[in-house]
C-alpha cells in the first residue's frame, strides 16, 4: 500500500512508482521530465495512474500537466524496458521489467479524489483531445480514464478507507 494525493493505493510486486527511482530522479532534476504516481501491470492492462486531491481550478493547465506526465512516463518506461543506455531502473521488479508489457492494453488514468462525478466528463474530454496523437501511435482508443475515490475504490485500484 502507498499514500498519494490522501488516497490509499493497492500496490504489489506489478507496481512500479517512478518517483521511487534514482534513475527517475536524475531524468527529472536534469532534464524536467514529469511522472505519473504509479504503472501497475494488472490482467493485460499496463495502467499509467496519476492521482490528484481535488478538480483544477484552471483546466487547460491542468490537462497539460497530466499530458506531459502520461506521455514522459511512458517514454522513460519504454527506455528502462529496452535497456537503452543511460536508462538504469535500480527499482524496477523483475514482474515489471518485460518488453512484452507493451503488447498488453495501456491505459491513462487519472483520479481525482473529491471530484463529482459530472466534473469527471469534460476533463476526460480535454485529456482525449491533448492525448489524440498518442492515443492513435500507441492505439490507447477507449483507455483513458478519470474518475473520482469512490469509482477507483470499486475498479480496486485504491483500499477502501471504510473497511
Amino acid at each position: 500500500m502507498k499514500i498519494e494525493s490522501e488516497m490509499k493505493f493497492i500496490t504489489d510486486d506489478c507496481t512500479y512508482i517512478m518517483e521511487d527511482d534514482s534513475f527517475y530522479k536524475k531524468m527529472s532534476s536534469k532534464y524536467g521530465t514529469k511522472d505519473v504516481d504509479f504503472i501497475i501491470k494488472r490482467d493485460n492492462k499496463l495502467l499509467f495512474i496519476e492521482a490528484k486531491k481535488s478538480s483544477p481550478k484552471e483546466l487547460e493547465k491542468y490537462i497539460d500537466e497530466i499530458v506531459t506526465k502520461f506521455t514522459d512516463s511512458l517514454i522513460i518506461f519504454i527506455g528502462i524496458l529496452f535497456d537503452r543506455k543511460n536508462t538504469k531502473s535500480i527499482i524496477i521488479t523483475e514482474q515489471m521489467n518485460q518488453t512484452g508489457h507493451l503488447k498488453k492494453d495501456i491505459q491513462f488514468i487519472l483520479i481525482i479524489k473529491n471530484a463529482e462525478k459530472y466534473h469527471l466528463i469534460p476533463i476526460r474530454t480535454a485529456l482525449n483531445n491533448k492525448l489524440r496523437k498518442l492515443i492513435q501511435m500507441f492505439s490507447i482508443e477507449n483507455n483513458v480514464f478519470v474518475m473520482n475515490e469512490s469509482q477507483a475504490i470499486s475498479k480496486k485500484i485504491l483500499e477502501n478507507p471504510n473497511i
